[in-house]
């Protein structure tokens, strides 16, 4: 077992340290004390991604708890991530994002995590895969658990849910992935979103409740 576990962080250091020039996201570790692996692949729309300018990243809320590109791995002729995830607090719900090299975008991923003290997900023989959604301006996505209203919108977001269990984070991006407003709520109550001030364009609705993560394209007028 002690061989085995220097083996699989020796894969970590040596596949984990590439870096594209875009985004710029970035984990100080050192700031943490406690650490998980998840060994995976990336599914871009279906497809696994054999492009090592692609780039998986973690996060807690906006903080970047780890980030590494798909590397292909001669020893498994196959193409993996290998990500380190770090934390201080068990329980943490992780979300991920997905760069995109040859459309140069960020992308969806739908997987969220508990951050757990030195747990181990998937492996070389199951890897973990994450399945990230591009979106475009033409993409209709819908969900009968949420309705959002009125879209286009202009200066406020209404949001109703059918009876979800737990609190709920909302969290609306920019068409280029930027934090542009957020909130907690109680599901049974629904919700409001300040768009006051926004610029006219394309807007991702995203909502992550009981670990799971979804989205809504919006267009604001």
């Amino acid at each position: 077992m002690r061989g085995l576990t220097c083996l699989f962080l020796s894969v970590f250091v040596g596949l984990g340290s590439i870096s594209a020039a875009q985004p710029s996201w970035s984990v100080v570790s050192h700031n943490f004390e406690f650490s998980m692996t998840i060994t995976g692949k990336v599914a871009i729309d279906g497809q696994i991604s054999m492009d090592e300018g692609d780039k998986i990243a973690v996060f807690v809320g906006e903080e970047c708890r780890g980030v590494t590109n798909v590397r292909y791995d001669p020893g498994l002729n196959g193409y993996f991530i290998y990500l380190m995830v770090y934390g201080n607090k068990m329980g943490e719900i992780l979300t991920f994002s997905v760069y995109d090299a040859s459309r140069d975008k960020i992308l969806v991923v739908k997987n969220t995590l508990s951050f757990n003290v030195n747990n181990i997900v998937g492996s070389p023989d199951e890897p973990y895969l994450f399945n990230a959604n591009s979106l475009t301006p033409s993409a209709d996505i819908s969900n009968p658990e949420i309705n959002v209203y009125p879209n286009p919108f202009t200066d406020q977001l209404n949001i109703d849910f059918s009876g979800k269990p737990g609190k709920t984070e909302l969290l609306l991006y920019s068409v280029n992935w930027h934090l542009v407003a957020k909130n907690t709520v109680d599901p049974n109550a629904g919700s409001t979103l300040d768009t006051r001030g926004l610029s006219a364009g394309v807007y991702f609705l995203v909502w992550i409740c009981d670990n799971k993560r979804e989205y809504i394209k919006l267009m604001r007028n």
